[in-house]
């Protein structure tokens, strides 16, 4: 989970990173801003899954509310947000309930209470992420076969160029420059392929079906090319030796689907897609 933390006060900022950094290693820190310019620019040009707001921004004058209300129409405003601050004022409270903020905390920022909202905030994601799979599931039936079905795919590199590689080559997929890239490790290839196709979209379009399987929002294997996974330490070696760190949800997930544990839910898939299937029919 990507995160971006807009706060003015640096120790405080260095506080929330630490907590970070030793409770939550799923989560990667894309970012930090001291002011309200510095964090209007970041979210013109990305997009986190999580922000930790400090709401008075005392070199501004102004608050978070302001800025949020700014990409409100701008279709920006596309991801989740704790908000931080030291003014324990009710009109703080009624705003963040009106933006619908995950959570509200006040300083000094009890660890634990901090913990349990950066969890708060990863099961939110989870969420729309398996809600994005069904669709997914639901869309590969009735899409057309592209060169990924038929056992080869276009993976688009710098200056123009596309490379061809069978997808049997392919032995894992890693996030690359802050996650605008991928770099795509081959067999029988001494460097990895620098892709200018995000890992997101990596993850669309090579499915388990297929063989491939996301052990963490910045890597996807090739299950065909996994030589042992270690549950304990969440580590998944491949057949060229190459160690590769799963996150907590993405070992469970591997762990899950190696063993075939949850087949018994694959016979409830089916009426959900059909539901997922009639209410897109509605909304086209």
């Amino acid at each position: 989970m990507k995160v971006f933390i807009v706060e003015d006060d640096l120790h405080s900022l260095e506080l929330y990173k630490e907590y970070l950094r030793q409770d939550s290693p799923e989560v990667e820190i894309v970012g930090q801003a001291t002011n309200l310019q510095q964090a209007r620019a970041f979210f013109m040009e990305q997009q986190p899954d999580l922000a930790l707001l400090d709401i008075r921004m005392d070199e501004d004058k102004g608050t978070t509310f302001d800025l949020l209300r700014e990409l409100q129409p701008t279709g920006r405003l596309n991801f989740d947000f704790i908000f931080i601050t030291s003014h324990g004022i009710q009109e703080y409270m009624l705003q963040a309930i009106e933006l619908s903020a995950l959570k509200y905390l006040t300083k000094p920022v009890n660890r634990a209470e901090f913990r349990q909202a950066i969890e708060k905030a990863l099961e939110r994601k989870d969420d729309r992420e398996t809600l994005a799979r069904q669709v997914d599931m639901l869309l590969a039936q009735t899409r057309r076969a592209t060169p990924a079905s038929s056992g080869r795919m276009a993976i688009p590199l710098l200056k123009g160029l596309i490379e061809m590689a069978d997808l049997n080559d392919i032995l894992y997929i890693h996030s690359f420059q802050q996650g605008t890239m991928a770099q795509v490790f081959l067999e029988n290839r001494d460097a990895p392929l620098n892709s200018i196709r995000p890992i997101g979209k990596f993850r669309q379009i090579l499915t388990p079906g297929q063989g491939f399987f996301p052990i963490h929002e910045s890597t996807l294997i090739n299950l065909n090319k996994l030589q042992r996974y270690h549950h304990g330490e969440k580590t998944a070696t491949m057949t060229d030796g190459a160690s590769l760190y799963a996150s907590k949800r993405g070992g469970r997930a591997l762990r899950q689907y190696l063993l075939g544990e949850g087949q018994e839910n694959r016979e409830e898939e089916q009426p959900l897609l059909r539901r997922l299937w009639k209410a897109l029919r509605r909304k086209g």
